[in-house]
């Protein structure tokens, strides 16, 4: 027998295929439809496979999500978590504790496996108040343990369906962030206080004010 996850998600695409196929103009019958299937599947779906109402809807170039269905996918549980933000920061630990501990996937950019979390001291770059030339920058980029640094974390933010940015942290969690946001997936920051304002904060799909608040949202109990 069909497992629910399997049976909704084929029957999403099959009516969202023939609505698209019918002289290309939408039917309402079918996207409705189609919308209830993927509906259903996203409730259906395992740990481990992220699933959501866009795969069904704007990966095939049919019609937008509406506001309440965005909102939706927007208050789903996180399944793996990419956690951004600064070697330095002596709250990600704590995070990606918690998030662990509520039995939600996380990945600890400080100890992703067996290499052990990139260091610029890996590819003996030398640098003073954080500050180095461009050629031995642009060296060290291109050593082998760079790209498999980079790699492991990229696949990762890939992987990820749900972003938190942890303050306080530098350029590249914050570019990190900024991809998420950009790939349309989920989004958070977990604020410091007193906290620096920044506008562009706005993207985002929550601002945390503490721990207990991230992990609250990230349940889907907020």
């Amino acid at each position: 027998m069909t497992d629910p996850y399997t049976h909704h998600r084929d029957q999403a695409l099959t009516e969202l295929t023939d609505a698209r196929q019918m002289n290309g103009q939408p039917q309402a019958a079918s996207v409705g439809i189609a919308q209830v299937h993927a509906t259903l599947a996203l409730a259906a779906a395992t740990r481990g496979e992220t699933v959501t109402l866009a795969e069904y809807s704007e990966s095939i170039e049919l019609f937008p999500l509406t506001a309440w269905e965005r909102e939706l996918d927007r208050q789903r549980p996180a399944e793996y978590v990419y956690v951004a933000s600064s070697w330095r920061n002596d709250r990600q630990p704590w995070v990606v504790d918690a998030i662990r501990a509520a039995g939600i996937g996380v990945y600890d950019f400080k100890n992703p496996g067996e290499n052990g979390g990139f260091h610029w001291s890996d590819v003996d770059l030398q640098r003073e108040r954080d500050r180095s030339s461009v050629d031995d920058y642009l060296k060290a980029l291109e050593h082998p343990r760079s790209i498999q640094g980079y790699t492991s974390d990229f696949d990762a933010m890939q992987r990820a369906d749900t972003f938190v940015l942890v303050l306080p942290c530098g350029r590249s969690a914050h570019l990190e962030l900024g991809w998420a946001v950009g790939q349309g997936k989920r989004t958070a920051i977990l604020l410091e206080d007193p906290c620096t304002p920044e506008l562009m904060y706005r993207m985002v799909d929550h601002l945390a004010r503490d721990v207990d608040d991230l992990m609250t949202w990230l349940r889907g109990d907020a």
